[in-house]
Order: C-alpha cells, then sequence, then structure tokens
C-alpha cells in the first residue's frame, strides 16, 4: 500500500470501488488524517523549539530558572521548567523551556541531572544564570543536598559563577 501525501486523494478515486466497500475507505482516510495531523504538530514543536533555542544563544543576557515538581493526572510525577530572560535592550521574557517525567521516588539528584540536560540541550550559558525560584520542596532545598545547593554549587564549580540567588515562593492549596 503505498503512502498518499493527503489523505483526502483517497476521495478523488471514489469511482473504482466496489459496493460496500466504502468503509475502508472511510478507515483509510481517518487514518491518513491523524498521521498528517501528527506529522503538523511535530513541525509546529520543531519550529518552537528551534526559535527558543535561537532566541535564547543570540537575544539573551541574563536569565532565571523557575522549576516546579508536580504530578500529572495520572499521578506521574512531572519537572516543569520555566526560564525568564533579560535581552540585550532590556526587555524580559518568560518562556516554557521543558517538561519532564520525574522516576517514581524523587530525588534531588535526579531533579539535578534533568535540569542540568536541559540547560546543555538549549545550549544556556550558565555564567549568565542569576536566579532559581522553587516551591521549597524538601528536594528542591536540602542545604547540602537539596537540587538548589547541587546547582549552585555546580555553577559555582564549574562556570566561576557565585552570584545565582534562590527565591522560594510558597503555592498554597486552594
Amino acid at each position: 500500500m503505498q503512502e498518499l501525501k493527503h489523505p483526502f486523494e483517497l476521495l478523488i478515486s471514489l469511482d473504482l470501488l466496489e459496493p460496500f466497500s466504502d468503509g475502508e475507505l472511510v478507515k483509510r482516510c481517518i487514518m491518513e488524517s491523524v498521521k498528517c495531523i501528527q506529522r503538523r504538530q511535530f513541525h509546529i514543536a520543531e519550529h518552537l523549539n528551534l526559535s527558543l533555542l535561537q532566541k535564547l544563544n543570540s537575544q539573551t543576557t541574563l536569565f532565571s530558572l523557575t522549576i516546579d515538581e508536580s504530578n500529572d493526572i495520572c499521578d506521574s510525577a512531572q519537572l516543569i521548567i520555566f526560564i525568564r530572560t533579560l535581552s540585550f535592550d532590556f526587555e524580559i521574557h518568560k518562556d516554557f523551556l521543558s517538561m519532564k517525567s520525574l522516576p517514581g521516588n524523587v530525588r534531588s539528584q535526579d531533579i539535578f541531572e534533568i535540569v542540568e540536560q536541559c540547560c546543555l540541550e538549549f545550549k544556556l550559558d550558565m555564567t549568565c544564570l542569576r536566579g532559581i525560584c522553587t516551591d521549597g520542596a524538601p528536594a528542591m532545598l536540602g542545604r547540602k543536598q537539596g537540587f538548589v545547593a547541587r546547582l549552585t554549587e555546580y555553577v559555582s564549580e564549574e562556570y566561576n559563577n557565585k552570584s545565582v540567588f534562590l527565591r522560594k515562593r510558597v503555592l498554597q492549596n486552594s
């Protein structure tokens, strides 16, 4: 069976159908439509990712990260990373950077590795990191082994950046 460029190419061949075979035609049209939508979603996501990467690497002077760990509807842990950047012309931009699944038993080391990998993926200059904002969870704020302690130690040792500030925000359940 050949791949179609457009799902509605099947409709052109209606006159070639045998009686009672239109169910197969509808099924193939739906399947091709789904594939087409998936391809378009992938291309849109890829374009957004590339434009964010370009913006972060060409127009950013300083940035801060907001990290939040939460559970989704299926009760699996997700790590959400936002970035706030300051451009050369002093405009502040807030962007969604990444969302990654966390293992069942979340440790600060897991959070640190995911954030580090995300920063490397987006080629962020860690000498420009100026702030970390978290929700105050124990895995985030442990004094010696928490995520913030690990990240500030990593940034200060690897990039000689000693000007990272922590801002803890308290989220209230309403």
